[in-house]
């Protein structure tokens, strides 16, 4: 149904409500914020919550010991610790211009969201997305991000592509009738 709904009726409007309609070109910022909130809250970021306290105190006393002459061995494995903790936070900021690139190739993006599912229209593509290829939604200050059942697949709407926030809220609520927040 929501396919064949969704294309059989051009504008995509649901049932329930309005639909909501972007236009944009995409951003190296959208990407770095789509993938900041979904590997801090994924299953990464809960990973990483615990394992870069625990990290960040190994790498502490492997340098005191180092550095009080008490441990035997070299300074080697507290610097490997240190880069880990220093590098982790930024896995996300170092992948966005490669998803930027692939999307900038596509153009300008049209987005219209609607109860049927999400409708993308590039300059090359078009694609249409039932609501069931979508697990959760996630949201951040600048983007909000439609995360699919696979590793990076992932649709981005940024928020400075809506013209207000009543417009905001309509994506909000449309997003909140077929998707769990995450």
């Amino acid at each position: 149904m929501g396919r064949d709904a969704l294309t059989r009726e051009g504008t995509g409007a649901g049932a329930r409500g309005a639909a909501v309609t972007l236009n944009y070109r995409p951003e190296t910022g959208d990407f770095r914020s789509a993938l900041t909130v979904r590997f801090w809250r994924g299953r990464q970021g809960r990973v990483t919550m615990f394992t870069l306290p625990c990290s960040l105190a190994i790498a502490l006393m492997l340098g005191w010991l180092w550095f009080t002459g008490n441990g035997e061995g070299s300074w080697v494995p507290s610097a490997a610790v240190c880069c880990y903790v220093l590098l982790v936070p930024l896995v996300p900021a170092m992948f966005a211009p490669r998803f930027r690139k692939r999307a900038e190739a596509q153009g300008t993006y049209r987005i219209t969201v609607t109860d049927d599912g999400v409708r993308v229209v590039t300059d090359r593509t078009t694609t249409v997305t039932d609501w069931t290829d979508y697990k959760a939604y996630l949201e951040s200050a600048r983007v909000f991000v439609l995360d699919a059942h696979g590793p990076d697949e992932f649709t981005v709407i940024p928020k400075r592509a809506l013209t207000g926030s009543a417009e905001a809220d309509r994506l909000r609520e449309i997003l909140r009738r077929h998707l769990d927040r995450r």
